[in-house]
């Protein structure tokens, strides 16, 4: 009874999506190598990962500032969050890294980081945290793999 009155996390799904829509269309503060992508293949599939992975595996070779690493975990970690989001079911929705934490200890200790700002939460317990996934793959490669990620995310582990 006392879960009726319970206040519904605050999800941010409309900013998430808008901040995977920034990977290719922000004129003010463009993506690093931005004029890599092509924004017709980015429609939100699974394969569309691939695609993503490729451009994160040429960008990670360079030599990136802070801020163009942060820039490129937010948008690329929001993309492939969203194209969790829009192939889930039950589904997810985007939670900031307070509410998150509120709903579970284990997140709260985790702390807030560029990889914790934005979680994806499945009711009643299930937390992804798609940009720390793009941080990793950053970090490691190939071996970091943001379409399995989703894909596991999605379908469950593959037998």
């Amino acid at each position: 009874m006392l879960s009726f009155f319970k206040k519904k996390p605050q999800y941010l799904d409309q900013e998430f999506s808008d901040l995977a829509e920034m990977l290719t269309e922000d004129a003010q503060r463009p993506t690093y190598k931005k004029e890599l992508l092509d924004s017709a293949k980015l429609d939100y599939s699974v394969n569309s990962l691939s695609y993503v992975e490729q451009f994160l595996g040429t960008v990670q070779r360079d030599q990136l500032s802070a801020e163009q690493k942060a820039v490129l975990v937010l948008r690329c970690g929001a993309y492939l969050g969203e194209v969790v989001r829009r192939h889930s079911k039950p589904e997810f929705h985007w939670l900031g890294f307070d509410e998150a934490a509120k709903l579970s200890s284990q997140v709260g200790a985790l702390g807030m980081s560029l990889g914790t700002s934005g979680i994806l939460h499945r009711q009643p317990d299930q937390f992804a945290f798609p940009l720390g996934k793009v941080g990793k793959f950053l970090e490691g490669g190939e071996g970091d793999s943001i379409k399995m990620f989703a894909a596991v995310l999605i379908q469950g582990i593959p037998s």
